[in-house]
């Protein structure tokens, strides 16, 4: 019974570290956010701040994830990018609209412009869209407008907006805030531990009927 548990145990910490391993390698083909249409709703992963229907992106927050606050330094110049990913879980096609746009008083240019970015189109089935963007700092080569820009802003709190809408047979269904979706890892520890206290109960009937024969 106990070299029994203990075969049980290693192969699902085996099963575990396989898990964890895998996942980190596919993290780094994850995109930063993610909204999941499935079930006529449109769901943002947990890492994404949502107000009223809009996803808000901290872009310098993001860049500077880790980085303590007196140390983080915005300037002229500055640039990152991110990806937000639609995915299309129905099993049919849906259109989509992308809106992508920043305040007014950001200095901010967002793929190549400081206007609002449109993007409409179509996704299969199952189908993935990967949404890039990139930011850059506008250089005004104005030092004084551009040190007082840099005062003004505060690098946790500069956001580029996201609204998202899709269009499922005709209707248009916007963003619903909170996410209940299970991560990959968390849904593979819960697998893990069911299937032990599975096995282990499946054991312990096995040793009762033994014992039972034997009496």
């Amino acid at each position: 019974m106990k070299k029994t548990v203990t075969i049980v145990l290693i192969a699902a910490l085996q099963l575990l570290v396989f898990g964890m391993v895998t996942n980190r390698t596919l993290a780094a083909d994850k995109a930063e956010h993610i909204l999941t249409y499935k079930n006529q709703k449109l769901i943002w992963d947990n890492n994404t701040e949502v107000v009223d229907s809009v996803a808000r992106l901290s872009i310098f927050s993001d860049s500077y994830h880790g980085v303590k606050s007196d140390e983080k330094v915005v300037a002229p110049g500055t640039e990152g990018s991110c990806v937000v990913r639609l995915k299309n879980e129905s099993r049919h096609e849906v259109e989509y609209k992308a809106v992508i746009y920043k305040k007014d008083d950001t200095p901010l240019i967002i793929n190549g412009t400081e206007d609002e970015i449109v993007k409409t189109g179509k996704l299969s089935a199952e189908e993935l869209l990967n949404l890039n963007i990139d930011w850059k700092w506008i250089f005004e080569e104005d030092d004084e407008r551009d040190t007082a820009l840099g005062n003004k802003i505060n690098p946790d709190k500069t956001e580029i907006f996201v609204d998202i809408s899709i269009f499922d047979d005709g209707k248009e269904l916007s963003v619903q805030t909170g996410d209940n979706n299970v991560s990959s890892l968390t849904a593979l520890v819960i697998a893990v531990i069911v299937c032990c206290v599975i096995i282990l109960c499946v054991i312990a009937w096995e040793d009762r009927r033994r014992e039972k024969r034997a009496s």
